[in-house]
């Protein structure tokens, strides 16, 4: 790391983090709790981050940091991906109830700009996880917004319309919404995620349509 006399244990910081020094950039971070020069909830985000990224630690230590930094953090953007982070991590412990009211403080965070992104990926996750709990029909209006919102997630979401679909016996339904997978790839999304997608919404078209000519459902 570049270091001079004059830079500060935050900037140090930072360059130890944008360095992929974790260890070190997390010691920083959190002395600096004790200097109150920072915004402390953008630091306890930075700790939280460190954490998260260092497979060495307690993932419910980097959880306590962000959980506390989307509740104070004076940047709301700060505030939103620190609550998205608490929710990723929820998540990925199975804890999907806990998860879902952390994306959904998330996606309730008031910010002007410059958090769309993160907004449809908060929302997308907030919908997997009613959908994982059985919540189907708050599951499916989450889905449908965020494939109003994000090109890059509509696939993704439609899809997971599909299921919430079936799941509610609404197969007439689910069936329309596979016939709506005949566009393009949307930019940026990865061309074999789109094949598979492409596939199993034909392979769900072809199901229901073969029960419901039937009258199997």
């Amino acid at each position: 790391m570049n270091n001079t006399p004059e830079m500060s244990l935050y900037q140090q910081a930072l360059q130890f983090e944008q360095a992929g020094d974790f260890a070190r950039a997390f010691n920083l971070f959190y002395e600096c709790l004790s200097e109150a020069k920072q915004d402390r909830g953008d630091l306890l985000f930075h700790c939280g981050w460190c954490l998260e990224q260092d497979k060495e630690r307690d993932v419910r230590q980097a959880l306590s940091f962000y959980r506390e930094a989307g509740e104070i953090a004076g940047d709301p953007v700060c505030r939103m991906n620190s609550l998205f982070r608490a929710g990723w991590l929820l998540m990925h412990l199975k804890e999907y109830a806990g998860a879902g009211e952390l994306y959904l403080k998330a996606v309730r965070t008031p910010v002007e700009k410059g958090a769309e992104q993160l907004y449809t990926h908060a929302a997308y996750w907030l919908a997997v996880c009613l959908e994982v709990q059985g919540r189907q029909l708050e599951a499916l209006e989450w889905f449908r917004k965020v494939q109003q919102l994000s090109p890059q997630l509509s696939l993704e979401a439609r899809f997971r319309e599909i299921c919430c679909l079936n799941r509610i016996g609404a197969y007439a339904e689910a069936l329309e919404v596979c016939r709506r997978f005949d566009e393009p790839a949307p930019p940026g999304m990865d061309e074999a995620r789109y094949r598979e997608l492409r596939e199993l919404a034909e392979k769900e078209r072809r199901i229901l349509e073969s029960c419901l000519a039937e009258e199997f459902f």
